[in-house]
């Protein structure tokens, strides 16, 4: 049976190839596809729009604005006042993410303890956000490094007393916002 099918294939694209309309039909059409994604698609996150609402508002946080406002990928478009307005961005798709950063936020740095960034992701597009959430995080990264050493961990946590669990002092915690799952038939199927 293996044997016959075997036979039947190998014949079938012996017949193709000596065909030579069917060559073009069967090598030109990955050759151009190949040109055009290679090409024209770009996944790339470069200059992505992002809102900054500092509502802590010292130097550190200044010095994380600096970081993202250096990075290829973002440009901090605009400065929303409270919640109603990242709210209306996002759902104007006016930006693409929303970096917040809360209240201690350079209290918690100067004392060695563990805080945190809030980056709010428009995930009507579930490959952009995720590309967003990983370039914010490594922004975020970067200039927790940078700090570390400056201000090393005390041995607790910014939420309450206890040891600190081994990691950086700053984190970035990514929420997304209309398509949680980040599922792309969200985006692609109306």
């Amino acid at each position: 049976m293996w044997r016959r099918t075997a036979a039947i294939i190998k014949k079938e694209f012996l017949q193709t190839l000596r065909e030579p309309r069917m060559r073009g039909v069967l090598l030109l059409p990955p050759i151009i596809q190949l040109i055009i994604f290679g090409y024209a698609v770009n996944l790339d996150v470069e200059n992505s729009p992002i809102a900054w609402m500092d509502q802590d508002r010292t130097p550190e946080s200044r010095e994380l604005l600096a970081e993202f406002e250096g990075s290829p990928q973002f440009r901090v478009t605009h400065i929303p006042a409270g919640d109603e307005e990242i709210q209306e961005l996002l759902d104007r798709s006016a930006v693409h993410a929303v970096v917040r950063v809360v209240p201690g936020f350079g209290r918690d740095i100067r004392r060695g303890q563990r805080t945190q960034v809030q980056i709010l992701i428009d995930g009507t597009n579930s490959n952009s956000a995720t590309l967003i959430s990983s370039s914010a995080s490594q922004v975020v990264a970067r200039y927790a490094a940078r700090i570390q050493g400056r201000h090393p961990p005390s041995g607790r946590m910014a939420s309450g007393p206890g040891p600190v669990r081994q990691g950086p002092l700053l984190s970035a915690e990514s929420r997304v916002w209309f398509n949680v799952d980040l599922k792309s038939q969200n985006y692609f199927v109306p």
